[in-house]
């Protein structure tokens, strides 16, 4: 894929594709995985997190899902885990409510809040939901 990766926010659908097999997203995944080994700054947020961790939650995908939580957490400098203050879920609920015709989760409010605080423009994602906020979704290019 040969693709270079700067400073890019990672969601729970690219995590969790780069670990499950079956996942229709699972081998560009793969792909964007081995691109992000030169990234400078990875992105992403605790909600993301609780997400993967839900979703690997089967004994067998469970070391997958603390390898990931780890690696946000203290395993490389490079990959920073923004924390959900009290004010920043109150913007992120207020962009979930005045967002109606959306099918935007919380999660994803709180994703795109701190995109745009970090001048973040590129998510790993095939969550369309990046594309309808004017982010560049990488899987779904």
């Amino acid at each position: 894929m040969g693709v270079k990766l700067d400073r890019v926010f990672v969601d729970a659908s690219f995590l969790v594709a780069t670990y499950n097999r079956r996942d229709y997203f699972h081998r560009i995944a793969l792909e964007f995985d081995v691109s992000l080994l030169s990234a400078r700054e990875i992105w992403t947020t605790d909600a993301v997190l609780l997400e993967v961790t839900a979703t690997l939650s089967q004994p067998s995908h469970r070391a997958a899902a603390i390898q990931v939580w780890r690696q946000f957490h203290g395993g490389s400098e490079r990959c920073r885990a923004v924390e959900a203050s009290t004010e920043t879920l109150a913007e992120a609920m207020e962009i979930y409510r005045s967002r109606g015709d959306k099918a935007w989760s919380l999660t994803d409010c709180l994703s795109f809040i701190v995109m745009e605080r970090e001048g973040l423009n590129e998510a790993l994602t095939s969550d369309q939901h990046f594309q309808q906020a004017g982010y560049r979704a990488l899987l779904l290019e």
